[in-house]
């Protein structure tokens, strides 16, 4: 729990920073990685109607910021997370 709360602080700084960050845009990019159905950041750029160069700062953001294990799976050509793992967004009710 504590380290929710960590990562929520974390978030609401990085994002405040970043104000041109859309928090919907990184929930889909975590989504696309977790399922390794990327492609290429020109092809997530159309999914999300932005630049690749915005999916890349998006990407690079996610590393630094929100400290995501993310790599480029050549062989796959998507992009995929090292280890399993999850960023949580949802509210959460804890009994």
């Amino acid at each position: 729990m504590v380290q929710n709360i960590v990562l929520i602080v974390l978030l609401v700084n990085a994002i405040t920073f970043h104000k041109k960050m859309d928090i919907r845009k990184i929930i889909r990019i975590h989504k696309l990685i977790k399922s390794q159905a990327t492609g290429s950041p020109k092809s997530v750029g159309l999914l999300l109607g932005v630049s690749e160069r915005t999916v890349l700062y998006y990407i690079r953001f996610m590393r630094n910021e929100l400290k995501t294990p993310i790599k480029w799976n050549a062989y796959k050509k998507t992009y995929a997370y090292e280890n399993k793992g999850e960023l949580k967004f949802e509210w959460q009710i804890y009994d």
